[in-house]
Order: structure tokens, then C-alpha cells, then sequence
């Protein structure tokens, strides 16, 4: 497939074909040390992603359905902003095309990423980010490291419902280094706490309107859940964005 001219710097920033949180120069990361897992985009049909398993595994690699627990992200132009992209912007795993995997094979082993990795002009203009600079700032520093979060479930739910935007952020934001909170520890933190960058409290399209309304009236900043998916993508968490929920 070809791929559009990246926009700003050209090629990859920093980091190597290892793990997640390597650093330093072009290491080919061989399974067996830690191995290579590759995490496949769900735009691929299943007689490709058949083809692609026998491929990585005849390298020695594996593959994974699990988007909290992956090394490389195999996907394809164009990009977009689904779970398992997030998932590598938070954690700064490598987002590759299919030239890695056909380089890979080529050289029978697993190359360097950075010369694969998937670059769409348009998506990252629209979302305003450079994507070699972003997972190298994850890598460096996850967003979150040690921010409290709590997600404000829908009436009358302690969990929130498989598939929704709640359940989706219980499993993302840890990756970007928050520590989840309960609706418990949000009513036992001090209002002085809740006001500083150790805590952030998210609302979902399916939040209960009572419950954030009562936050919002306690003093509570209180932000809607696009402003810290935006900050995942820009490597740049923005408290005082249009996202901030003043009154529902």
C-alpha cells in the first residue's frame, strides 16, 4: 500500500523495534526475550490475518486479541481512532503497515518499525498531532503517570455496560498511567485534591446526568471523555478545553 507523505518531520522518532518502553538504537526485537506480539486492526479480513499469523509465527513471534498486552499494532491506510489505535498512542507501541511484516519476512527475522510505521496526512492533521512524536512522548512518559480517574457510570450501575465508551476508558486510560478510582474514593477525596492534576472525573454519553449535575454542584471539575481521548492522541491534556461540563 502506499502511504502519504508524513507530515511534519519525515520517518520515525526515537525508539527501536523493541518492547514497549525501549529506548536507543535500531535492536531487533527477537520473540523469546520478551518476543514480538502483534496486535491486528480489526479492518482486516480473516484469510489475511490467517496468512499474517502464519507469517509472525514463522518468525518466532505471536499474536494477540488483547489490546492492553501487544508490541506492535499491525494496521493499514487510512487510520482511525478505534480502541486498539488508542491503545498504542497511550503506551507508544509502534503503529506499523504491512511493509514491516513483508520486511520482516524478508529478512527472517523482525526489522526496526520505524521506517513502517503508518503515516495518514489527513487523520493526523484533523486530530492535530504527529504520530512519530506522540508514541515517542508516550514511550518517554505516559500522559496519566499516577492521575487518579474516575469515570462516572450510568444510573444506578457500578460497572459500565460492555462496549460502551465507560468500559473502553477502564481499559485505555490505565495503559496512559492513570490509577482508576472508585465512586468511594471520588466522595472520601478532598475538594482540594479534586481541583489539582492528580485527579481527573470523566462523563460518558452514558453517565448518569443526576450524579455528574451533583458533582458539577459540589465543585468538582468535571470534563467530558473526548478531552482526554484528544490528550492521548496530542500527547497534551488540556484541563481548561471546551470538554469541561459546567451544567448537564
Amino acid at each position: 500500500r502506499s502511504r502519504p507523505a508524513p507530515p511534519g518531520a519525515a520517518g520515525g522518532h526515537g525508539g527501536s523495534s523493541t518492547a514497549p518502553g525501549g529506548s536507543g538504537g535500531a535492536v531487533v526485537v527477537r520473540a523469546g526475550t520478551g518476543g514480538v506480539k502483534v496486535l491486528f486492526s480489526t479492518g482486516f479480513d480473516p484469510a489475511l490475518i490467517a496468512k499474517y499469523t502464519a507469517q509472525i509465527e514463522k518468525l518466532n513471534g505471536s499474536v494477540t486479541q488483547d489490546s492492553t498486552d501487544f508490541t506492535h499494532f499491525l494496521t493499514a491506510f487510512p487510520l482511525n481512532r478505534s480502541k486498539s489505535m488508542l491503545c498504542a498512542l497511550a503506551t507508544g507501541r509502534p503503529v506499523v503497515g504491512e511493509t514491516w511484516l513483508k520486511a520482516s519476512n524478508g529478512a527472517r527475522t523482525f526489522v526496526p518499525w520505524e521506517d513502517h510505521l503508518v503515516r495518514h496526512a489527513k487523520f493526523e492533521s484533523k486530530h492535530q498531532f504527529d504520530l512519530p512524536s506522540t508514541l515517542e512522548a508516550a514511550r518517554n512518559s505516559p500522559l496519566l503517570a499516577g492521575v487518579r480517574v474516575h469515570v462516572v457510570t450510568p444510573q444506578g450501575a457500578r460497572t459500565h455496560p460492555a462496549a460502551s465508551a465507560g468500559a473502553m476508558l477502564e481499559v485505555l486510560l490505565p495503559l496512559a498511567g492513570a490509577v482508576m478510582a472508585s465512586a468511594a474514593d471520588l466522595r472520601g477525596a478532598a475538594a482540594e485534591a479534586l481541583e489539582g492534576d492528580g485527579w481527573l472525573v470523566l462523563a460518558t454519553q452514558d453517565s448518569s446526568e443526576a450524579e455528574v449535575k451533583r458533582l458539577v454542584a459540589r465543585g468538582v471539575p468535571v470534563h467530558g471523555h473526548e478531552m482526554v481521548l484528544a490528550g492521548i492522541v496530542q500527547h497534551k491534556l488540556d484541563r481548561k478545553s471546551s470538554h469541561k461540563i459546567k451544567s448537564r
